[in-house]
């Protein structure tokens, strides 16, 4: 079971709803629900990298969500990131496990228009990042690639 895995290796574990209770202090933290771990991350303030992982929040569907943390050095922190995610195998922390996490960060795109992008792919027989970027070539094709990467920038900024 994922709750005993999680808590054998953590100081606590908070329903997401407690947010506003994790440390200003450094450490590795685990997202992970009764199914699956997500990501695992580390932080020189925990509290404060959470208010930047909201996304995450979206592409996780069970519930209830979970945050687990160890506090550590920021040193410590890294090595402890590097063997917990080797043993545990989150779902979001590697492209090689969802490509469609790492298309979202890489271009800020929202959880909904990746929902389009990735039922697109699957239309047209293709992975999500292939169609984007095919999606991107014909774009730059009609409009010019400056026209092009001003529109992109500013659907990104307007986030």
């Amino acid at each position: 079971m994922i709750k005993d895995e999680i808590e054998g290796v953590v100081d606590r574990t908070l329903n997401y709803e407690e947010k506003d209770k994790l440390p200003d202090d450094s450490g590795v933290y685990f997202l992970w629900t009764e199914k699956a771990i997500y990501y695992i991350g580390f932080a020189s303030n925990i509290k404060k990298r959470w208010r930047s992982r909201r996304f995450l929040l979206e592409l996780v569907k069970e519930k209830p969500i979970f945050i687990s943390y160890l506090l550590n050095s920021i040193g410590l922190s890294k090595e402890l990131e590097k063997k917990y995610i080797q043993q545990f195998h989150p779902l979001y922390n590697s492209a090689h496990n969802n490509e469609s996490f790492t298309v979202m960060r890489s271009f800020k795109i929202s959880a909904s228009r990746l929902k389009l992008y990735e039922d697109m792919a699957k239309i047209e027989n293709k992975s999500t990042s292939e169609w984007i970027r095919d999606a991107l070539d014909f774009y730059v094709k009609i409009k010019g690639p400056l026209e092009s990467l001003k529109d992109i920038f500013q659907e990104s900024e307007e986030r």
